[in-house]
């Protein structure tokens, strides 16, 4: 089995040598770890390199490679061409690089489960639509620009049970996430966002929700009719306040509470409802007793 790593512009085999002698060399320039089972890489890890430029195509020769991280490399702007081929790969965590597009054909990643992608660096995004693979299970996308939409095939994906989006400057969820009716797990966090789509309660079998968008003032009349519902968390939904001292030139961080007021009373309606995850959002005594009353556990 041969696997290569660029380096600049040198290449170095990776085989049980490189363990004792690659490491010894190079760790300085780089966190890297890799799992070896019956003498096969079956995880890599490649994180803070300025060194890594590229991945290349002979990384299809780890055909037994279940999970591969590569975060935090600044250099590194393209992935392997032949990323499909790699069809034991359950689980792919691509953060804080420079890549500027995705393969073409990393959406036929067979078997991939589990991916962190950051596409702030995309070149042709949101213009241009990133398609991911159908085989996932959950995804966690991370945008630090992004400002009009996230443009990906949600629509494909019809095997998501979880989706998280950090998006500091989203001011919407994209429309078509609605359409993944398979979605649990949905987790949505901007600083810009006003408002849910009005076609939430098609995420018909959605059973966990958590936001964290303090700008949010209100929740859309068709969330209570997402009839599986069963945890509601804004443990995360709050505003920052900034107050300088000029006396002593000090700037006090403080937290202030959401724009979600009057707390939605809906939620009673929601009868799969038994978890409610406050934070920072305020609730009046007499609604508090409400939900106890339901027996809604309330933090």
């Amino acid at each position: 089995m041969k696997n290569f790593i660029a380096i600049k512009d040198i290449e170095f085999e990776l085989s049980d040598e490189w363990r004792f002698n690659f490491i010894a060399k190079f760790s300085e320039f780089f966190e890297i770890h890799l799992k070896v089972k019956d003498g096969e890489i079956i995880k890599l890890r490649i994180n803070k390199s300025e060194k890594i430029l590229r991945i290349p195509d002979s990384i299809k020769f780890c055909s037994n490679l279940q999970s591969l991280e590569l975060c935090y490399n600044k250099n590194l702007k393209k992935l392997p061409l032949k990323i499909h081929k790699l069809e034991k790969l359950k689980e792919l965590f691509l953060i804080a690089n420079s890549i500027d597009e995705l393969p073409p054909n990393f959406k036929n990643i067979p078997n991939l489960k589990r991916l962190y992608l950051s596409v702030a660096s995309f070149k042709d995004h949101p213009k241009k639509k990133i398609f991911l693979p159908r085989s996932l299970n959950e995804l966690i996308i991370i945008d630090s620009k992004a400002v009009g939409k996230i443009n990906i095939n949600f629509e494909d994906l019809r095997k998501l049970r979880k989706l998280v989006i950090i998006s500091p400057f989203l001011k919407e969820l994209p429309p078509n996430i609605t359409t993944i009716k398979s979605l649990k797990i949905l987790s949505f966090s901007s600083n810009k966002c006003l408002n849910l789509p009005k076609s939430i309660d098609q995420l018909i079998n959605l059973k966990k929700i958590s936001l964290s968008l303090p700008k949010l003032k209100k929740i859309p009349i068709n969330f209570y009719n997402l009839s599986k519902l069963e945890t509601f968390d804004l443990k995360n939904n709050f505003r920052y306040g900034y107050n300088i001292r000029k006396k002593i030139d000090k700037l006090n961080i403080s937290i202030r509470p959401t724009l979600l007021k009057p707390f939605p009373k809906k939620l009673l309606d929601i009868k799969s409802l038994n978890k409610i995850i406050l934070g920072y959002t305020s609730i009046s005594d007499s609604l508090y007793k409400e939900f106890v009353k339901r027996k809604i556990h309330i933090d």
